[in-house]
């Protein structure tokens, strides 16, 4: 129930905050900061007792609330985005949720770094493109741009933050 705890917390303050943000219809700015907000508060959201976020169970629970996010972020502000850009969101949902699957049943978090989480990027550019000339003029290459250092950004993260070995501790053996 530990691990399980912030997963709860999150779903629960995630729906409550995105959907404060769909009734004031706030910009798409606003729910890719809440998205990265909830993301990197959702290990301090505890009342028992802290968790240990370096645990692969934990970041199994974690991956499940990122998706589960997503899909509520989708719903919520489907018709924001054109359709081009849903079909690329629910893509990049589809391969986040196949790489986190195969991180589920492995362990092993390399999976991570290529089956990369480009949905809160992609949410940012379109966010850009109705703001920025520049970025609408040339929306693929800024969504290439955007997804390439997301990327690099998680190889960075991942494997420094959640490395295999002793910085990543298993609570239940392989």
């Amino acid at each position: 129930m530990q691990v399980f705890q912030p997963l709860l917390y999150r779903l629960v303050v995630s729906a409550g905050v995105l959907t404060y943000l769909w009734w004031v219809d706030a910009s798409l700015l606003a729910v890719v900061v809440a998205i990265l907000v909830l993301d990197e508060l959702d290990c301090n959201l505890y009342l028992v007792e802290p968790v240990n976020c370096k645990t692969f169970e934990y970041q199994k629970n974690d991956k499940l609330a990122d998706l589960l996010t997503y899909v509520l972020v989708l719903a919520l502000f489907w018709t924001r985005f054109d359709a081009p850009t849903q079909v690329l969101l629910c893509a990049l949902l589809a391969f986040r949720a196949f790489g986190a699957f195969k991180f589920w049943a492995s362990n092993d978090n390399a999976y991570l770094h290529t089956y990369v989480d480009g949905v809160s990027m992609t949410i940012l550019v379109a966010y850009l493109a109705t703001r920025f000339a520049w970025v609408r003029r040339h929306y693929a290459a800024s969504l290439l741009a955007g997804l390439a250092a997301k990327a690099v950004y998680e190889r960075i993260h991942h494997s420094r933050r959640y490395a295999t070995g002793p910085a990543l501790t298993l609570s239940r053996p392989v």
